[in-house]
């Protein structure tokens, strides 16, 4: 919004209308299903596989969590590049590259944490995926501190407890589907406003 004000468009004339994300009802996915144990935390990236996205990052504090099992799902060109880190780094038994996925819900249902470890990313879609689902959502681009920031939430289940009521506040007043709704329509009336009555 910012951008867009600084080229000259009139706070009157400009809008942010959320994405939203809806996963009531869903169903985890079967860890079973993606080789991973039961009872072992989780953490689940979900986006493109883009240098921007940190992924090195998160693999290389994925070596210092001993316990930790990671589920990267989306495609990219350093996917192969990511694989290979992972080898060098003995994580082959605990971190999982899933591909595409259309079962974003079901992931989110079943891991224990969201990780975004973006570099410079200011508001990715999966924040709102993490707080639609209840899951806390970490997001560092620093290994000690990424490192860290995922101990903590794994081991201090009254931390992952406050970040997930303060997501999910979050979500409630802004990126619900009704909010969506609401703020579009809000939109189409102004854009209706400014152009006054139609002719014949």
């Amino acid at each position: 919004m910012r951008h867009i004000r600084e080229q000259g468009v009139s706070e009157d004339r400009s809008a942010i209308i959320h994405t939203y994300a809806d996963f009531q009802g869903t169903q985890p996915v079967a860890r079973a299903s993606l080789t991973t144990p039961e009872g072992v935390p989780v953490a689940l990236f979900l986006g493109r596989l883009h240098e921007k996205k940190g992924l090195d990052t998160l693999l290389d504090a994925a070596a210092r969590l001993p316990d930790l099992h990671v589920w990267i799902a989306g495609e990219g060109p350093p996917e192969a590049e990511l694989k290979a880190q992972r080898t060098r780094l003995g994580l082959d038994h605990r971190v999982r590259f899933l591909g595409w996925r259309n079962d974003r819900g079901a992931l989110l249902a079943a891991c224990d944490v969201v990780v975004f470890p973006s570099r410079y990313e200011s508001f990715g879609t999966v924040t709102v995926d993490a707080w639609a689902a209840s899951r806390p959502l970490v997001a560092k681009n620093d290994v000690d501190a990424l490192a860290a920031a995922l101990g903590r939430v794994i081991n201090d289940k009254s931390l992952a407890q406050k970040l997930v009521a303060g997501g999910r506040a979050s979500y409630e007043a802004q990126f619900t589907k009704a909010a969506f709704q609401r703020d579009s329509l809000a939109c189409y009336e102004r854009v209706r406003a400014h152009a006054g009555p139609f002719g014949c």
